[in-house]
């Protein structure tokens, strides 16, 4: 179950930041005419166009748990599940962006 519960929240997160990436205005060229890629709070820093997709995903995850953690709901119980799964997908990307330096 929680196998499940962390495989929707990191799938619908990455479905998320993907349209996220795609909707947004390109950003303004840089000196070698590549289209730069924003920063983010969560990385901090400069971010490689190749892992922007992997940092958005990381920003999306900690706004929906911040949502679940300020809301008085609790999702037929599974707030609590979804918090943990947001925390532990947030860490293996996070995993991922360390093993790629």
């Amino acid at each position: 179950m929680k196998a499940r519960a962390l495989f929707l929240v990191v799938a619908m997160t990455l479905m998320v930041a993907v349209m996220a990436n795609t909707s947004a205005a390109p950003a303004a060229p840089n000196a070698k005419g590549k289209n730069a890629a924003p920063a983010t709070a969560a990385a901090g820093g400069a971010v490689p166009e190749e892992y922007t997709e992997i940092r958005n995903a990381i920003d999306a995850l900690a706004a929906a748990k911040a949502f679940l953690i300020k809301s008085d709901k609790d999702f037929n119980g599974h707030k609590r599940n979804a918090i943990a799964a947001s925390d532990a997908a947030i860490q293996q990307l996070r995993f991922c962006l360390n093993v790629s330096k």
